[in-house]
């Protein structure tokens, strides 16, 4: 009683999704630990050292971007346009694009770089603030 049934395919979807990890973790972070790893892609080793120095901030802005991304279509699908607009577009023109200007100036180069994963983290923030707010709320 309580087991759940189970069928022959899963060990082995639990080996491809654990193959699929692996791939993932090699090819993003693997290549940040081990900058050759990303001589996948290109043969010149000053570019494999950028690509492995850029990809783990570009995998974690695109980390938070999905989660994010779909709150603020679930505002959308509910008919909160406001909600929707506040997440979706406080993304792009109040922290995207400010932070992709003034970054580059107080920290250099990185700063391009680390602006998408910054405006992510603000994302973040203010999407967690809306939700409790909507929790708070009194029922309309």
């Amino acid at each position: 009683m309580g087991q759940v049934a189970r069928t022959a395919a899963e060990p082995q979807l639990y080996s491809q999704w654990a193959s699929h990890l692996a791939i993932a973790w090699r090819f993003n972070w693997g290549s940040w630990l081990w900058p050759p790893g990303s001589g996948v892609f290109v043969d010149d080793l000053q570019i494999q050292q950028e690509l492995a120095r850029i990809l783990p901030i570009g995998t974690l802005t695109m980390f938070l971007f999905g989660p994010l991304m779909m709150i603020a279509g679930y505002f959308q699908a509910i008919g909160d346009a406001a909600r929707a607009a506040i997440l979706g577009l406080s993304r792009t023109y109040v922290f995207g694009i400010p932070l992709t200007l003034a970054l580059p100036v107080v920290i250099g180069e990185p700063g391009i770089w680390y602006a998408g994963a910054v405006a992510e983290g603000l994302v973040l923030v203010l999407t967690v603030t809306v939700l409790i707010r909507l929790r708070l709320a009194p029922l309309r």
